[in-house]
């Protein structure tokens, strides 16, 4: 059971980093073409429903809606998911709250993709770890279940 719960957090931890990639992307999209407010903006990608679960963006526009600057609503809400997304991720992540909505265009589009290029960068190195190690893990999980199974009769 262990193995088995190890495996799938590699598989949540990929899905996390592949949800914030497309979550940068459309925010990127979005900001060329539509230029809204970082409340606006925040508060119609936390709607969408491939966004819901996203605890950071979620987190964000609760924040936003409590009257807090965008700023501080962002990385308040990126350190408290921390330990959903990783320490590497939010690394990423916090430098865009002092980007987004208080520079001009160009330069949150830059901050946007180069936060996008190193996400896809831990993407790749969180797939390979993932192939490498979840089936070990579900084999370990399997023996150990095992050798309690042999242990109780």
């Amino acid at each position: 059971m262990t193995g088995i719960y190890m495996a799938s957090g590699l598989s949540k931890r990929v899905g996390a980093i592949e949800n914030s990639i497309s979550l940068l992307g459309m925010l990127c999209d979005r900001l060329r073409f539509l230029q809204p407010s970082m409340n606006q903006l925040i508060g119609a990608m936390a709607s969408m429903e491939q966004f819901s679960a996203t605890g950071y963006l979620v987190r964000c526009r609760d924040l936003l809606r409590e009257g807090h600057p965008f700023p501080e609503s962002w990385q308040r809400a990126v350190h408290e998911s921390t330990p959903e997304i990783g320490k590497a991720q939010a690394a990423i992540l916090l430098p865009l709250g002092e980007v987004l909505g208080s520079t001009d265009l160009d330069s949150q589009l830059a901050a946007l993709g180069h936060a996008r290029a190193l996400l896809e960068n831990r993407l790749a190195d969180a797939r390979s770890y993932r192939d490498r190690h979840a089936k070990m893990y579900q084999s370990l999980g399997v023996l150990c279940g095992l050798a309690i199974a042999i242990l109780f009769l």
